[in-house]
């Protein structure tokens, strides 16, 4: 009696793949997919910072030209205000301090958001008193 001659023949090339494989090329997959999420929402994050930096540097560079060329000399002191600029609501302080030389003065101004103690932005000049 002969056998009968089995015509599937199993060849492990064309199984396909095993579930230890596709449970390994899942978890890669989820790995390399939350290594996306998580670099795309540090951007928005940076994205948000520049532009609230770049904002507030707008604000005090306006507020320090406003200083350096109104005619009327600057009393030593602080000056504090609010501007709205980007939809935003910024809170400034202008400090104006003497120096050692007769005729000058600082100018300081620091920016901040309405509401946040934190200064984003913090720029320093000087002035001639009685003269734009």
């Amino acid at each position: 009696m002969t056998r009968p001659h089995n015509t599937k023949t199993i060849n492990r090339a064309q199984d396909g793949f095993t579930l230890v494989e596709v449970l390994v090329a899942v978890f890669i997959m989820g790995v390399a997919t939350a290594s996306i999420l998580i670099l795309i929402g540090q951007n928005t994050r940076f994205q948000q910072q520049g532009e609230t930096r770049l904002l507030a540097s707008i604000v005090a560079d306006n507020v320090m030209v406003e200083a350096l060329v109104d005619p009327v000399p600057l009393e030593v002191g602080e000056r504090d205000g609010e501007i709205t600029l980007g939809n935003r609501r910024w809170a400034f302080q202008r400090t104006v301090g003497e120096t050692s030389v007769d005729g000058l003065v600082t100018v300081a101004v620091q920016v901040r958001a309405v509401g946040s103690p934190q200064i984003v932005a913090d720029i320093t000049s000087l002035k001639t008193l009685g003269a734009p």
